[in-house]
């Protein structure tokens, strides 16, 4: 081939003088050959910086290098044939392309391929400096662990470094086509700031709760042919974050390409009309407190009759779709039944500042907090915060209500006085303020025995989760996200509002140093949930802490909220950095192998296996203000698939074309998630307000907004 051969609009392919080709196009610029151990790939950017190397194992005789142009782009196949198998490389470029499109593909010139464990490409970072930051869909802390195919929410890997970053990203539409091996990932970190990509397919199984292994075992293949396609990116000179957003992009457009999230079997209306009637006549506990009416749809969680208004179930969020719609629908009791859910979690004792966050009806009392990190005596402030916001929003979307902004007031007085000088905030305190460092196991387990509620707690408590507390975390988000709305309430002249607005301040200055950069979104469902683990937990392979979805859309509304009412850019960087993370835990196709429609949903950590978690909701909310705020058109369309899919996992008829278990009951209940313990199974309910309640939240929040599902 003559040097500097161009074609193919904006695509340039040359020789540079030692048999390698060299094609490139405005954002992406590959080098390939055949050298004695095969093909020799490496990627780089514009600036011409080779930062990703593909590696190869050992020698394969008999590769071959074509490269094919045209007006859509470049190609260039790599050919190797040993002993009846070909393998096959196509690296497809095209004009104004930012990424490098990989298909790998294995075949047998006569008869099934032979039995093997892998059919992997391993691409190494090596010229971007100092690594920043890495993303993957799960963590892999032990030997031969690697990130299952049950993980594929949105299949991507992510490496940042000082002056450039990567990131792979899965084409899901072959993933599934060969059923002879599932796909796999992995990411490692090598000596200095080298770190390998690992993209293909590897026979797996789940180890734990929840992680995958590499199976070693060679197993016999029926298939001819295995195939799988990717897709990489280089990203010169990057600032922070700049690859995950990419990555985010990517995703999303290579998954959504030609379609969108698929509408509801009815309306939202439609789904009120049967959820709330059946749930209400079961589960609704009223009393009188202070001779007003005091109700809520209990949980029976710690104990019979119990009601969280916790950052996960939280009766003030229901409360909101059961008040839109009784409205809407002309159903009064259901309005007063709202109200007396606003009623109850204002009535809670708050002397200083600080309020139980758990109602028991029956004995009618309050206890400080939930059992899942906290317990009698001790106040969550990330509870607190997210129940104080949920108010807020009431206040200011629904009636204006004096009582909460005068307890809002009062709440955001006692978190200046918990404020260190770091910004940051304790996660628990006692009832005198001081952080809460460890826990009485046995005075929590004594307080649960036998009190009726879910026996997962006391089972977890027992054995399971660690009696250590930790004081600093990303959990502050939530109280960024509720200072920063009391802020943009209160008017420009109240004396308190500068006051709350530079705690906001503070909150975002402590997540921005402290948790941004190392990716540390550590909270309490990390530690105190189904997937426990010690509190100095890392994965070393990777370079990862633990991360959960929560603290993030906390932090990502948190900096958006505080963009809203300052209007300094800092904060929407901040807002985009942690909702493209959080956006690569979104569902980005429905997999072929799971018994729901799973496309829009949400995961929950990087060390569990949750599909459609009931999480999505809220994050539903977030995509939708990000995307009116910036213009980005995918967050609406993220938005509408989350709100979507929160109505996935129902208990109705209306739920049959979308998940296997639609059958079962309490009718108008919804399952917590699917596939939890990392196979395709059906999963338990938690709680109306994690489930139905929260999923017809969001469908008012968006009816009201002129947006129906």
């Amino acid at each position: 081939m003559a040097d500097g051969v161009t074609g193919g609009d904006q695509v340039v392919v040359s020789e540079d003088g030692t048999g390698a080709v060299i094609m490139q196009a405005d954002g992406v610029t590959v080098r390939a050959a055949v050298g004695n151990n095969g093909p020799e790939i490496s990627l780089g950017g514009p600036d011409g910086v080779w930062v990703l190397r593909r590696l190869e194992d050992g020698p394969a005789p008999a590769w071959s290098l074509e490269v094919v142009k045209g007006e859509g782009g470049g190609a260039m196949t790599l050919v190797g044939r040993s002993g009846g198998v070909v393998r096959a490389i196509c690296l497809n470029v095209r004009p104004d392309g930012q990424w490098l499109e990989v298909t790998e593909t294995l075949s047998s010139e006569g008869g099934p391929l032979p039995a093997m464990e892998a059919f992997e490409a391993r691409w190494r970072f090596y010229d971007g400096g100092e690594v920043a930051e890495v993303f993957t869909p799960s963590l892999v802390p032990e030997d031969g662990d690697l990130v299952g195919q049950h993980m594929f929410r949105a299949p991507v890997l992510v490496v940042e470094g000082a002056t450039a970053g990567a990131a792979v990203v899965v084409d899901v539409g072959t993933v599934g086509k060969s059923v002879a091996l599932p796909a796999a990932l992995s990411l490692l970190r090598g000596s200095g700031n080298e770190v390998d990509l690992v993209v293909g397919l590897h026979a797996q199984e789940v180890r734990g709760h929840v992680f995958h292994r590499r199976q070693a075992a060679a197993h016999e293949l029926a298939a001819q042919t295995v195939t799988y396609g990717y897709c990489v990116g280089v990203f010169p000179s990057t600032e922070p974050g700049a690859s995950l957003g990419a990555a985010r992009r990517k995703a999303w457009a290579m998954a959504t390409a030609g379609q969108a999230s698929r509408p509801l079997a009815q309306a939202a209306r439609d789904y009120a009309r049967q959820i709330y009637p059946p749930v209400l006549r079961s589960l609704w506990a009223e009393t009188v407190i202070g001779g007003r009416r005091a109700g809520a749809i209990t949980s029976n969680r710690s104990y019979a009759g119990d009601v969280w208004f916790s950052s996960w179930f939280n009766p003030v969020r229901s409360s909101y779709g059961l008040y839109h719609y009784g409205v809407a629908l002309g159903e009064h009791d259901w309005v007063e039944m709202a109200r007396a859910t606003r009623t109850l979690v204002l009535s809670a004792p708050a002397p200083a500042g600080l309020f139980p966050t758990v109602f028991v009806f029956g004995p009618d009392r309050w206890v400080e907090s939930h059992h899942q990190g906290g317990g009698p005596g001790i106040f969550h402030v990330m509870d607190m915060s997210w129940t104080m916001y949920q108010l807020l929003r009431w206040h200011a979307e629904l009636e204006p209500d004096d009582e909460t902004t005068a307890r809002a007031r009062s709440y955001a007085r006692a978190l200046v006085g918990l404020q260190r000088p770091d910004g940051g905030l304790p996660a628990y305190v006692d009832r005198d303020g001081a952080p809460v460092t460890v826990v009485d196991r046995a005075a929590l387990l004594a307080d649960v025995e036998g009190a009726g509620g879910d026996p997962y707690v006391p089972a977890m408590l027992a054995s399971r989760w660690a009696e250590g507390r930790y004081v600093e975390s990303a959990e502050d988000a939530a109280s960024l996200l509720f200072l920063s709305t009391l802020a943009r309430l209160l008017p420009a002249g109240d004396a308190e509002r500068e006051v709350v607005l530079g705690a906001a301040r503070e909150v975002a200055r402590y997540l921005a140093e402290q948790v941004v950069p190392s990716a540390r979104w550590t909270d309490f469902e990390v530690y105190f949930s189904c997937s426990p683990k010690s509190l100095d937990f890392y994965d070393h392979r990777s370079g990862q802490w633990p991360q959960n979805t929560l603290c993030m859309h906390h932090a990502a509304a948190g900096f958006l909220e505080l963009y809203e009412v300052s209007h300094e850019r800092t904060y929407l960087g901040l807002a985009g950095r942690a909702m493209d993370r959080l956006s690569l835990y979104q569902q980005v196709w429905d997999p072929p192998w799971l018994g729901l429609y799973g496309f829009g949903g949400y995961g929950v950590m990087n060390t569990d296996g949750e599909w459609n978690d009931a999480r999505q909701a809220q994050f539903a909310e977030t995509h939708l203000a990000f995307g009116k705020v910036t213009g980005e058109e995918e967050h609406i369309e993220r938005a509408m698939a989350a709100a979507r899919a929160a109505f996935t996992t129902v208990f109705l008829s209306a739920s049959a074309p979308r998940y296997s278990g639609w059958w079962r009951s309490p009718r108008g209940m919804a399952a917590e998630n699917h596939g939890h313990g990392g196979t395709d199974q059906l999963n338990g309910v938690s709680g109306f307000d994690w489930g139905s309640g929260s999923a017809l939240a969001t469908a008012a929040h968006f009816e009201r907004q002129d947006l129906p599902l």
